[in-house]
């Protein structure tokens, strides 16, 4: 086949998605629809990884092109990205089940206590099912101001997050009904009007 005698094009570098940045649309179009998605500069393995020399991948012979299972490595720097994207509030990082300090209170309500911190640590240990799925119900934490729930649920997030590797997010009830209310407003940015 004769080939074409059109002057070759240059497109911009590849950094990110670039809609309508195909040969078929005129340059001056191209321009408008230019939408960037920035480079992801977290790693996902160690460099100095001594198993996979920072590939995040351990290749095992198979007699053909091999076979590849992620490192572990990985799950290194996975567990502390999911807990920064998590959305816990910086003063409750680093809560935990076990820093939960029932001392302070009287009688009556440390028995609640007690019974709630024991109920979120039953519920990290059961949240992996007997037919190997994750728990379809959650946790609803409700008490008066100061009483912990707070730490409590940011403690169940962040026990989740490390012991199954999951993504979750933490949001304040207050923030999520104003954003589901927003989104009734149709000059709001959250509206799809």
């Amino acid at each position: 086949p004769p080939r074409s005698t059109a002057p070759a094009r240059s497109y911009p570098p590849r950094r990110g998605l670039w809609c309508g940045a195909s040969p078929r649309v005129p340059r001056e179009r191209r321009g408008r629809h230019a939408v960037t998605i920035p480079v992801v500069t977290d790693p996902i393995a160690k460099p100095d990884c001594p198993q996979c020399e920072g590939r995040g991948w351990l290749v095992a012979d198979d007699g053909g092109a091999g076979t590849a299972r992620p490192c572990p490595c990985r799950k290194e720097l996975l567990v502390p990205r999911l807990l920064d994207s998590s959305g816990i509030p910086p003063r409750y990082k680093d809560c935990t089940l076990g820093s939960f300090k029932l001392a302070g209170y009287s009688a009556a309500p440390v028995l609640a206590l007690q019974e709630a911190k024991e109920r979120c640590t039953r519920y990290v240990h059961e949240f992996l099912t007997p037919e190997g799925t994750f728990r379809q119900t959650g946790l609803l934490l409700v008490g008066p101001p100061g009483s912990g729930k707070t730490h409590l649920a940011a403690a169940v997030l962040g026990a989740l997050i490390r012991r199954y590797s999951l993504r979750g997010r933490f949001v304040d009830f207050s923030s999520l009904i104003n954003q589901i209310q927003s989104t009734f407003d149709p000059a709001s940015p959250e509206s799809k009007h």
